[in-house]
């Protein structure tokens, strides 16, 4: 190679350079990605893990998503900090998994992925759910409930997943941010005014939710729809990823709360979600 080389000329030399950029940098195809994930991608992780400890004396645990052979999204922890030094191991001792439904909901958007909903953990992988159920939108662009007559819970709660989380993102003007559950369910009345909830119900990350809780919100929500009261359901405000709180960055002017301190604008179109046909 280096006799070859020493009779290129600077301009052939500088396109073979170029050349072998591209390859070393260039992605195999998807199917070849799959396949390294699936044979490889654990050892990859723990050699990344011991590098990481031996080196920076730094302990990792990897959360990672991909797609295997067949276009499912797949999700698994990686913690190999029992094999490291004197460490005990993150998985076994905490419950990792709390974090599995803010992380879904980004990874879901990174990838594009659409999949059923309340996915099943085996062995410590888990196929990422789909994140979203479609509505068909009002005038106005907000989600309308369909009749919701021998539905199962699993539907249900996607259609709550999905209805919350079209009403944030229309709230804070983003796209594809995901619903902070956790932030809600900690302080749920600066988040949302108590007028668009049964009493006395506490928000859930929907896949935690119980059946009677899931019917008596749907039939809440059934129930402003049809008799027009008002709107359905908005948030009061929308959290940033610093923590601080904001009103709301679209709103009809006929859409106020008398709690609500933001000014008055059209609301912004909500993005869609995947549809139940009845």
């Amino acid at each position: 190679m280096t006799a070859i080389m020493h009779w290129l000329d600077k301009r052939e030399l500088q396109e073979a350079e170029a050349k072998a950029d591209k390859w070393t940098n260039q992605a195999p195809d998807a199917a070849v990605q799959a396949k390294t994930a699936r044979k490889k991608g654990e050892k990859m992780v723990k050699n990344f893990a011991k590098e990481m400890f031996t080196q920076a004396g730094m302990r990792v645990f990897v959360l990672g998503s991909w797609k295997d052979e067949k276009g499912g999204l797949l999700t698994s922890g990686f913690d190999f900090n029992e094999q490291l030094g004197k460490g005990s191991s993150f998985m076994k001792g905490k419950d990792w998994q709390a974090i599995l439904p803010i992380w879904e909901e980004f990874i879901g958007d990174a990838f594009d992925h659409d999949q059923d909903q309340d996915a099943t953990l085996l062995g410590g992988t888990r196929r990422v759910p789909k994140p979203y159920h479609e509505f068909k939108l009002d005038r106005s662009g907000s989600p309308m409930l369909p009749e919701m007559d021998d539905l199962s819970l699993k539907t249900k709660k996607a259609m709550i997943r999905s209805f919350l989380t079209i009403h944030y993102r229309t709230c804070c003007g983003k796209p594809k941010v995901p619903v902070p559950w956790s932030d809600i369910m900690k302080g749920q009345s600066r988040f949302i005014s108590s007028t668009y909830l049964p009493d006395d119900t506490k928000i859930l990350e929907p896949s935690k939710m119980l059946r009677t809780d899931a019917n008596a919100i749907l039939d809440f929500w059934w129930d402003r729809q049809e008799t027009q009261v008002g709107p359905t359901f908005k948030f009061k405000v929308w959290m940033d990823e610093r923590g601080r709180m904001h009103s709301p960055v679209a709103k009809d002017e006929s859409d106020c709360d008398a709690d609500d301190e933001s000014t008055s604008a059209r609301p912004t179109r909500k993005p869609s979600a995947t549809q139940h046909h009845h």
